[in-house]
């Protein structure tokens, strides 16, 4: 089994995310988005940097996101429920098992608090670069 860390963030539209696996980690911004979406884009990117054919557990301080993906709970926004869809097809394309760990956030959490920190960061880096491509 391998544990993927994940987290999202979202200030002012602009959204980041992050995820550590395998100790490393990767992390990205998107505009015009929520942080419930960044959460689900996540997980998303925690499968798509995992191998193939394994258990993916992916630890994560969104009980919306366990709930949305395990639990069966309705998805009323559209770009959620897309982000689902696309987390179980690349899954199922991958051979990837999915399970889900909830961990306190804000907590001392090790991995969650890094992951954390880097999807806030991206928040900022994207706001930035959104602010400068209007002012451009």
């Amino acid at each position: 089994m391998i544990d993927a860390t994940t987290d999202g963030a979202c200030s002012s539209g602009v959204g980041g995310w992050a995820v550590l696996i395998e100790g490393q980690l990767h992390a990205g911004w998107l505009p015009n988005t929520t942080n419930n979406q960044m959460e689900m884009y996540a997980i998303l990117m925690a499968v798509e940097h995992c191998p193939n054919g394994v258990e993916l557990n992916i630890v994560t301080d969104s009980k919306l996101c366990i709930g949305w993906l395990s639990l069966g709970w309705a998805m009323r926004k559209l770009p959620i429920a897309l982000i689902a869809s696309s987390i179980k097809e690349v899954a199922e394309l991958k051979g990837i098992r999915l399970r889900f760990t909830k961990v306190k956030g804000h907590s001392g959490h090790r991995e969650n608090h890094l992951v954390d920190r880097a999807a806030v960061e991206q928040s900022r880096i994207g706001f930035n670069a959104v602010l400068s491509q209007a002012a451009g």
